[in-house]
């Protein structure tokens, strides 16, 4: 295979979360390790995450505030051809992405909200089945392929390694960005439950400073932030309390039962179909504030006993590099 070059466009950090990053990153290593080159365009990027893909060899290209990126993408393109455009932004639709047509000869799009229209090659969306995804039927060219299901979960390869340890505790995690306000609720909740303890909560840098948050749990648990490689914790819990996202499917790969909190529609028909699979409970946000249906789903998860979907599941990010070399190659 011909070394092919790959441009990211993505943001992360403040409002946008880490979670685009976060699977994004795991493609973009298996395209390095096949020897391809990457590049990540970006306008926001934490200073831990820049420093993570330093380390792991990527070159990133900044985006000028002022700038809507295409400028950046035309420099990237003058400078080395672009082969593969790779857009994983809620922010970003199909008027960007036809402008940036000439300065890539494919696109593919990661995207789960079905709620704008695309202009790209290959569209993955990599969320359990769900009614959402019936509505890219009118948003995407006739010709797009739709790569559809957990089969090409993004998921980093430590998710996948088979374990059998001792677990304890219940992990605490709302996402990147900054969540204090209903992360202190729920610690106060959830300290309240000996049968909880210890809490594992973890905190990205957004969030209020560490020493808070140990404040706040006192001898009733540990706070982490910045975890690079979260799976050991991950692992180490026997409950979570998430906000349903990424790292509701990773606890899943995992076989941990957890809550997971919804807020949005996408968010809501992950959970759900989680829930119906028996690996989770899902919870709205709405509910939080009713410590009765949290003490309810917190029951109801804590006597789940999910087979860990590693034992079935296949690494996404092989199946994903495989179809961009193929769709490349033969088009």
């Amino acid at each position: 295979m011909n070394r092919l070059h790959f441009v990211f466009r993505l943001d992360a950090g403040g409002q946008f979360g880490n979670g685009h990053f976060m699977r994004s990153m795991v493609l973009c290593v298996e395209l390095l390790e096949r020897g391809h080159a990457v590049t990540v365009l970006a306008q926001s990027m934490p200073l831990p995450l820049k420093s993570l893909m330093r380390e792991r060899g990527l070159v990133l290209q900044d985006i000028n505030p002022a700038s809507d990126g295409l400028a950046e993408l035309a420099y990237i393109h003058n400078e080395a051809s672009v082969d593969w455009l790779v857009i994983d932004h809620y922010g970003i639709d199909a008027g960007w992405e036809s402008a940036a047509r000439p300065f890539a000869a494919h696109i593919m799009v990661i995207d789960d909200l079905a709620n704008r229209r695309h202009d790209c090659d290959i569209l993955v969306d990599q969320n359990v089945p769900n009614r959402l995804q019936l509505l890219y039927t009118d948003l995407l060219p006739q010709q797009c392929v739709q790569v559809m299901g957990w089969s090409n979960l993004l998921a980093r390869p430590e998710f996948y390694a088979k374990s059998d340890e001792d677990r304890s505790g219940t992990l605490l995690f709302l996402g990147g960005g900054d969540h204090s306000e209903p992360l202190t609720a729920l610690i106060e909740k959830l300290l309240e439950r000996v049968d909880c303890h210890p809490l594992k909560v973890l905190v990205s840098s957004d969030y209020l400073p560490m020493a808070h948050w140990q404040e706040r749990l006192s001898s009733g648990g540990q706070v982490y932030c910045d975890l690079r490689n979260p799976a050991p914790l991950y692992r180490s819990a026997k409950l979570a309390v998430v906000r349903c996202g990424f790292v509701s499917y990773e606890l899943a790969l995992l076989g941990i039962p957890a809550v997971n909190i919804h807020s949005t529609p996408v968010q809501a028909e992950v959970a759900n179909a989680l829930q119906r699979m028996g690996t989770g409970v899902a919870l709205s946000v709405d509910d939080l504030s009713d410590s009765e249906c949290l003490q309810k789903a917190l029951h109801q998860a804590a006597a789940m006993a999910p087979k860990p979907l590693n034992e079935t599941l296949r690494p996404g990010a092989k199946q994903v590099a495989n179809l961009l070399e193929k769709f490349h190659e033969h088009r």
